[in-house]
This record gives structure tokens, C-alpha cells and sequence, in this order.
């Protein structure tokens, strides 16, 4: 009796682990298009309810993938989502030029 529990647990651990490895990158693959889409000017609303994270879902995702020892390769969405993030924010408040002959200005 014992024994099955602890192979359920082992089974249901192993699949935990699988399912947030692998949905980092599927998130991040869906961020990415989503963000593509949008700078073509497409709203994927429903991409959006998918891909969107805010910064406290991200911090956990982030605090498993440091607690289950992830290698740097299953963070690089992570990272990707926070850089993403970062430049939007930055964009939305201080308006970021994409004109290469425009300069910056504060």
C-alpha cells in the first residue's frame, strides 16, 4: 500500500517537472509570436490569453525553475519574457524611437 503511493508520487513529480520544462518554452514561443503579430500591427487576442505573464507568475515560474535545478536553457524564455517586458514598459513611458535618425530624447 505504501508502496503505490510512493509511486504515484514519483509518477506525478516526474510529470510536474516534465510539464513546467516544457511549458516555459511554449510560453515563450507563444510570447514571441505574440509580440511579432503585434508589431505587424495583428491583435491575437486569444494568443494573448495564452502568452501573456504578468511579473508575479513570472517570479514563480522563475523560483521552480531555480528549486527543480533547471539549466540555463530552460530559463532563456524566462529571461526572454522579462527583457520583452522590460522594453514594452520602457517604450510605453518613455516612447523609444525605432528611427535610426531620430534621436532618444527624455
Amino acid at each position: 500500500m505504501v508502496r503505490e503511493e510512493e509511486l504515484k508520487n514519483r509518477v506525478a513529480n516526474k510529470l510536474f517537472i516534465l510539464f513546467i520544462k516544457y511549458i516555459l518554452h511554449i510560453l515563450g514561443f507563444l510570447y514571441l509570436v505574440y509580440t511579432i503579430l503585434g508589431f505587424l500591427g495583428i491583435d491575437a487576442i486569444v494568443i494573448g490569453y495564452f502568452a501573456h505573464v504578468t511579473v508575479l507568475p513570472w517570479m514563480i515560474l522563475y523560483a521552480i525553475s531555480i528549486r527543480f535545478k533547471f539549466c540555463y536553457v530552460h530559463r532563456i524564455p524566462l529571461y526572454y519574457i522579462a527583457l520583452n517586458d522590460i522594453i514594452t514598459v520602457s517604450d510605453y513611458y518613455i516612447n523609444l524611437s525605432s528611427d535610426t535618425f531620430t534621436p532618444l530624447v527624455l
